[in-house]
């Protein structure tokens, strides 16, 4: 379910969207997709292993997941984050995805920047938008860009993937570490406070 489930998902999206039409571009999605999917499954673990009941996991993490939606970069323009909190965004799982997804669909493939550009805008022309607030080709490529800030280059495109990696590992490794200690707390105390006695035993005042 970990691959299958998100491969179709993802295959949907993809060609229903009309991105670039290719296998290779295509196979980067559905890959990216995939350890996307994942690394969120990671995080629920993660967040899930704080609580003791299904209700209390889900409550911890909807606020925390949405906040990481929001800080994201696809509601809000990346530009406009504020400092303070541009800090939560390089620990969000969704905003390396939407980076490397708008870095495989603008910034790579078998075609050119400017003709995604022209593919979108047409399909926006089709429904009335960009006539309404009067796009040109080149403005509305500047547009996209805009929004998405200069995080949206070639160049971070291995960087994203790696990190997305590495928090799909970090958040196991935690979440094993939480359930671990929950299921043997008893056990950390004891050799905890036998430890402390023993200290104190062995202590000997100087004279």
């Amino acid at each position: 379910m970990l691959i299958t489930f998100p491969l179709l998902v993802n295959t949907i999206i993809y060609w229903m969207s009309g991105m670039d039409n290719t296998w290779s571009h295509y196979l980067s999605f559905i890959a990216v997709g995939i350890l996307v999917s994942n690394t969120a499954s990671a995080y629920g673990q993660f967040f899930a292993s704080f609580s003791s009941t299904i209700e209390g996991a889900i409550s911890a993490s909807v606020p925390i997941l949405q906040t990481f939606t929001i800080l994201s970069g696809f509601f809000l323009s990346l530009t406009h984050i504020p400092t303070a909190l541009r800090v939560l965004q390089y620990i969000s799982p969704h905003y390396y995805a939407y980076t490397t997804f708008m870095i495989l669909e603008w910034k790579t493939g078998s075609i050119t920047h400017q003709l995604n550009c022209s593919r979108s805008e047409n399909y926006l022309e089709s429904i009335n938008q960009v006539s309404s607030y009067n796009y040109s080709r080149a403005e509305f490529c500047r547009r996209i860009l805009r929004h998405s800030g200069d995080n949206i280059d070639g160049r971070y495109l291995a960087f994203n993937i790696l990190m997305l990696a590495l928090l799909f590992v970090t958040c196991h490794i935690l979440a094993f570490l939480v359930i671990f200690y929950r299921a043997n707390r008893r056990y950390v105390f004891d050799f905890l406070f036998k430890s402390k006695t023993s200290l104190m035993t062995d202590y000997k005042p100087l004279t």
